[in-house]
């Protein structure tokens, strides 16, 4: 009943990351819905069980970014806004144009917007997915080291084809790692809107 409830304003997001979850299946599905135009922020549920003995509570955590001081009520319309990222490890950071993610930007016709990217990670990963309507756009690869304790980081700006309205989403992966409770390494941010001439995302496929 997922796409009713969303259609309907009744939920707000959706958990792409669980215990013993597959990431890419649960955000296969997350995208087919944004390509319907439901709006849906991601969220996570690590689904520990306090009657018996499970992975840890914040194995896999969501992140919401608020405007001043922290209060649960920001911390729910920022989540319901969509101004949200997943991961087990990495921190992944989106801006297209200067808007983050849950915000919208307007383009009068087709032309190019320009992506900036970073992310920062205390656990090896090595590949960076940039996500429009559902496709990679943009891969970039590199090595991923295990060595020391240090953070790894990877900072660039991609300038991305808008020909329709779109959104543009941020997702990284990376290798199984002692310090992740259900590897393998993996992120997501929720998606930054791009409205060309006030249309709505929808795509027939």
């Amino acid at each position: 009943e997922l796409p009713i409830d969303a259609i309907l304003g009744v939920a707000h997001a959706i958990d792409l990351m669980s215990y013993n979850s597959d990431e890419d299946r649960s955000a296969d599905l997350w995208y087919r819905l944004l390509n319907c135009g439901l709006k849906l922020a991601a969220c996570v549920g690590t689904d520990a069980l306090l009657d018996r003995s499970t992975d840890p509570l914040g194995g896999s955590r969501v992140y919401v970014r608020v405007d001043g001081p922290l209060t649960m009520k920001k911390w729910l319309t920022g989540l319901k806004q969509g101004n949200s990222l997943v991961t087990n490890g990495p921190i992944p950071q989106l801006t297209i144009d200067g808007k983050g993610p849950g915000d919208t930007g307007n383009l009068k016709g087709a032309g190019t917007v320009r992506a900036h990217v970073t992310v920062e990670s205390h656990v090896p990963f090595n590949r960076v997915d940039l996500i429009v309507n559902g496709k990679v756009v943009d891969s970039q690869m590199r090595t991923a080291t295990a060595e020391g304790l240090h953070v790894q980081s990877a900072r660039y700006h991609v300038d991305l084809p808008i020909a329709e309205s779109s959104w543009v989403a941020m997702r990284v992966h990376g290798p199984d790692h002692p310090a992740i409770f259900d590897g393998p390494v993996w992120a997501h941010t929720s998606p930054v809107y791009v409205s060309l001439q006030d249309q709505p995302v929808a795509s027939r496929e």
